[in-house]
């Protein structure tokens, strides 16, 4: 049951973004991996990629629809299947560390790292099978604070922010 109010949740999340994008003037569109109702489409790949063709933004909901994957493993395998350059992760830390930063002072920042380093150091970034499937399919993962005002617009435009996963 956890599994699926989260799923609920990250729907009711990328609706709220939708509104805040549409506030600003940016034409956004929410899509969820089951079927929700009116107020959100369900995810279509080629409406998706139309819509990103044609300069839209594409809020992803919902995870896999499926219990048991994260919605890490969504954006991941959303990644691959539409062909992306970049996957960004917003989190609670401003990237990637040695350990939880929160909970150790000590804790080493890593600027940039490979997803190979990410596994064999067992950091707890993503899980395991996000980082392979971006790693082997060569997608590049920008980790950063989302509390940091324009973090998100600032990796966007290429600043470096937070840790490169690469």
């Amino acid at each position: 049951m956890g599994d699926h109010i989260g799923m609920v949740a990250t729907v009711l999340n990328a609706l709220v973004l939708r509104s805040a994008l549409e506030v600003k003037g940016v034409s956004a569109h929410a899509m969820s991996a089951f079927a929700v109702g009116c107020f959100i489409e369900l995810f279509e790949r080629e409406r998706a990629l139309d819509y990103l063709r044609n300069g839209h933004v594409v809020i992803f909901a919902g995870g896999t629809g499926n219990p048991c994957f994260t919605t890490d493993s969504a954006a991941a395998l959303r990644a691959v299947e539409l062909d992306m350059q970049l996957l960004i992760k917003a989190t609670q830390v401003r990237g990637v560390f040695d350990k939880d930063p929160r909970k150790h002072p000590d804790a080493v920042f890593f600027e940039a790292i490979s997803p190979g380093e990410v596994l064999r150091r067992g950091l707890q970034v993503m899980d395991a099978a996000s980082i392979e499937i971006l790693g082997r399919k060569k997608i590049p993962t920008i980790v950063l604070d989302l509390h940091v005002p324009g973090n998100i617009v600032r990796a966007l435009a290429g600043e470096r922010v937070g840790t490169v996963i690469a």
